[in-house]
């Protein structure tokens, strides 16, 4: 975690509010996409103002997880050649890191609640379990793809093409109901599950059962498959790097 926050700050470093303008950036993003969209979709504005701010906040952390696995042990190159430290660690310290930027954006989530229209009730807490979940499933990918992207450097770009298509397939800022009999196609979608698991909480909803066993099964495949990568792989890490 302290280096995750070295990470953050560093990236900052001499900005007049630091970290601050991932919160400013996350909010500008909102705002244009809840007004133009409300249009669209002809949804009142407070509500759907709510909806998109705890499903952005909740996408980019598995976004911004999925982008930075593949470049997790490239930007530890450094250390992982010249310092005795676990490799797992550099995946945690990627993980952490997205966390951490998971909080910055929750200020929008949590001024949404304040000032549009407040959501939040005792299911609310969902959102803990509901955050173990996502961020299992974001550990074990980012091994998965750090092993990857170490080895096979094109994969990093394909994983950012990969989410783009992922963002428009997901229900982020449209709702699964608009798709009428196809709405089952979203059960197949374990993406679907991992946002829907901490954004149902966020608007004071509990997550529907199959939310729940599919957002449990897609950590536990993705962790399973990311320490069997990892673990077959760690010893060639150095040499691919």
């Amino acid at each position: 975690m302290v280096f995750a926050w070295d990470d953050l700050v560093s990236r900052y470093r001499r900005t007049t509010i630091g970290p601050f303008w991932i919160t400013i950036s996350h909010a500008a993003t909102i705002c244009g996409l809840a007004f133009m969209f409300a249009k669209i979709f002809k949804r009142p504005l407070d509500e759907f103002f709510v909806y998109l701010a705890a499903g952005m906040t909740c996408w980019n952390l598995i976004a911004n997880s999925l982008g930075e696995g593949p470049v997790a042990f490239m930007r530890a190159q450094g250390l992982l050649l010249s310092y005795d430290l676990p490799a797992s660690s550099h995946v945690f310290r990627a993980v952490a890191g997205q966390f951490l930027t998971f909080l910055h954006n929750m200020i929008v989530y949590v001024a949404a609640l304040i000032l549009v229209k407040n959501v939040a009730n005792a299911n609310t807490l969902y959102l803990i379990p509901g955050l173990v979940i996502v961020l299992t499933a974001a550990l074990g990918w980012t091994f998965t793809l750090g092993v990857l992207g170490t080895r096979f450097r094109d994969v990093s770009p394909a994983v950012t093409a990969f989410v783009g298509v992922l963002f428009m397939l997901t229900p982020i800022f449209w709702e699964k109901s608009a798709l009428g009999s196809a709405v089952w196609f979203f059960n197949l979608n374990p993406f679907y599950h991992l946002v829907e698991v901490i954004r149902a909480p966020m608007l004071g909803q509990i997550p529907t059962m199959t939310t729940w066993v599919g957002s449990i099964a897609s950590a536990l495949a993705s962790i399973v498959i990311g320490c069997v990568s990892f673990v077959v792989s760690r010893k060639n890490l150095s040499y691919w790097i």
